[in-house]
């Protein structure tokens, strides 16, 4: 009887245990649940962190307050810019041979001076000319019979100036400087040039000259001047070469060729009147949530349920 009561005692104490952790089981999976249902987003701290509040400077308006009494003071002076240096302003410059200098275009110059500026002179400019004739190929003869094109007009810079003379010239150029020039070609000739540069002797077969069939190409002034003269020089021939009978004159490279016409194009059909087509979206991702789900506790509570039951068989 005594061991009866004993095994009944333990039961009651097992079944009272059993029941406070269903309790816990169910009140703990409630809170999860309730945790479960409020998104997280990844990397974001639940609280703001409070802005730090800087000091309050307060601007040094009295320097010598500052500094004290014995504060020193340096101050200097900017000499004026001689010739052909960077400028400003006309405050800038200096004089150069008791003439003040002006600030043009960045720098210090002269302004009575009109060609040269930059050495502030006004001295004598070395210049540059373009030359030449206009021969019969292949004789390249320039005394020879070219009475067919001597008068064939030569333009320098497109319209700036020509020349129908024989031989030609243009003057008045700077060293260094670069320039179109072209000729203009009679029926029944092709033309091209040949070109050497503070010298003349480039233009016959003799000399091993270099043939370039262009009616036209862009020259440039040699930089220094030609040897025991105060200037530089293009020397220029033009040549033109008789075409076979029956072969038509070609078309000057400088003359545009005709404007292509474009071909049909195909008229773009719209995909649809009226109508706007919206593409289908994509569900929002669905951020992380905390926490455990309600079945998962439940079915942890009910195990450990069922292993105190268990127990409690094997000891009764």
């Amino acid at each position: 009887m005594q061991h009866s009561t004993k095994k009944i005692l333990i039961l009651a104490g097992l079944t009272v245990v059993t029941l406070f952790l269903g309790v816990v089981a169910v009140i703990t999976a409630m809170k999860l649940r309730q945790v479960a249902t409020v998104p997280v987003a990844p990397n974001v701290p639940q609280s703001q962190p409070r802005a730090q509040v800087l000091p309050t400077l307060t601007p040094i308006t009295d320097l010598a307050a500052v500094a004290g009494a014995n504060a020193c003071v340096a101050s200097f002076t900017i000499p004026p810019r001689t010739c052909a240096q960077s400028c400003t302003t006309d405050a800038d410059c200096g004089t150069a041979g008791g003439v003040q200098l002006k600030c043009s275009s960045g720098m210090c110059l002269n302004p009575a001076c009109t060609t040269n500026k930059t050495d502030c002179t006004c001295g004598t400019p070395q210049t540059c000319f373009i030359q030449g004739v206009k021969v019969i190929y292949p004789a390249n003869d320039r005394w020879g019979n070219n009475d067919a094109v001597e008068n064939q007009t030569v333009r320098l810079d497109s319209t700036a100036k020509t020349s129908t003379s024989q031989p030609y010239s243009f003057t008045g150029l700077e060293l260094g400087t670069s320039h179109t020039v072209s000729v203009d070609v009679p029926a029944g000739y092709r033309a091209g040039y040949s070109v050497c540069y503070n010298r003349i002797d480039c233009h016959t077969q003799a000399q091993n000259f270099t043939m370039v069939w262009k009616d036209n190409d862009t020259f440039v002034c040699p930089t220094t001047v030609a040897a025991g003269t105060a200037q530089g020089y293009v020397d220029l021939w033009w040549h033109f070469e008789p075409l076979p009978t029956g072969v038509p004159t070609p078309v000057p490279s400088n003359t545009p060729g005709p404007t292509a016409t474009p071909g049909p194009s195909s008229t773009p059909t719209p995909a649809s009147h009226g109508t706007t087509v919206v593409a289908p979206t994509s569900p929002p991702p669905q951020l992380p949530v905390a926490g455990a789900t309600l079945p998962s506790v439940g079915l942890m509570g009910m195990g450990g349920l069922l292993l105190i039951l268990g127990l409690a068989v094997i000891l009764l």
